[in-house]
């Protein structure tokens, strides 16, 4: 599965109205997800947190 597949695939664990804000991100190198999964429900750990701001910043 090519990069470009893998992070559409990402997209399906998002909602429907966020689909393309996620999708900026992705691209952006932004956020990854985990494994081949977003998990927007889930708990952030403040590592994850530091590393989202890093990007952002960086």
């Amino acid at each position: 599965m090519g990069l470009s597949q893998s992070r559409n695939n990402l997209l399906w664990d998002s909602s429907p109205y966020a689909a393309e804000s996620v999708s900026t991100l992705i691209n952006a190198d932004i956020i990854e997800g985990n494994g081949s999964k977003l998990n927007p429900l889930d708990k952030v750990t403040r590592a994850e947190t530091a590393v989202f701001i890093n990007r952002i910043v960086v």
